[in-house]
């Protein structure tokens, strides 16, 4: 059995071992989650040493060596070469330290989920290392139910909450006010980028601010652009 749980890395230190399809994008995850990146590679891609110019992951330009995981939280051994994921696997244990295997989710101490983010959205499958195919499978269902306009659908209602809190109302107060605005059309008024009928939604809330805030959410973040947002993907997983 696993427990899920969801890892706060911002600022911590992370070891990719192989810098591959799946080592690239691993560290892509990690850089996105605000971690510390650094990549064990003998022979970098382009896209790789792109990352490195833009200060999102460092790179060692050598074979792993166990001097490599001094001071990591978390590693990933994703080379093509199963013995070295075996040894990366090996030395990260004896310090204590979580690894992922690439090529043997179940045998590490943790695994990823299949993912569909949409900013702070987050939705995490698993079938226990049973059927990746039927964890993409849902996670490409998920991404057509849950689409782009939820991004901005979550950042107003985290506004909303916000100013209310800010204006001394008691949240446990607001339940069903919110509860009906997700419930209610406001989702569709920002995927049809419908600015007066958002504001006309708003309007009892956030009164004179009502407008800049429906602008905010259809205008200024349209839902067709938001899938170029940074922070806005899906993970294809280990699960």
């Amino acid at each position: 059995m696993s427990y899920p749980v969801f890892l706060n890395i911002k600022d911590l230190s992370c070891l990719v071992v192989g810098g591959g399809r799946v080592g690239l994008r691993k560290a892509r995850g990690l850089a996105d989650a605000g971690a510390r990146v650094r990549v064990v590679e003998p022979k970098p891609s382009e896209t790789l040493l792109e990352m490195e110019k833009k200060g999102l992951v460092q790179i060692k330009e050598a074979e792993f060596a166990p001097e490599d995981l001094g001071g990591m939280r978390l590693v990933f051994a994703a080379t093509q070469k199963a013995e070295v994921n075996a040894l990366v696997a090996q030395e990260a244990g004896k310090r204590g330290i979580w690894c992922n295997i690439a090529d043997a989710p179940l045998a590490s101490d943790f695994f990823l989920p299949a993912l569909v983010r949409r900013g702070d959205l987050m939705l995490a499958i698993s079938t226990g290392g049973k059927s990746p195919a039927l964890a993409r499978k849902l996670r490409m269902d998920l991404e057509k139910i849950f689409d782009a306009a939820y991004l901005p659908f979550l950042e107003l209602m985290g506004r909303l909450r916000e100013m209310l809190l800010a204006q001394g109302h008691d949240p446990d107060g607001h339940r069903d006010l919110f509860r009906n605005l997700v419930e209610g059309p406001l989702l569709e008024y920002i995927r049809e980028e419908d600015v007066e009928a958002v504001a006309r939604l708003l309007e009892p809330i956030a009164g004179a601010d009502a407008m800049a805030l429906a602008v905010s959410v259809t205008k200024e973040h349209p839902a067709g652009k938001i899938p170029e947002i940074p922070g806005d993907f899906s993970e294809k997983g280990d699960s």
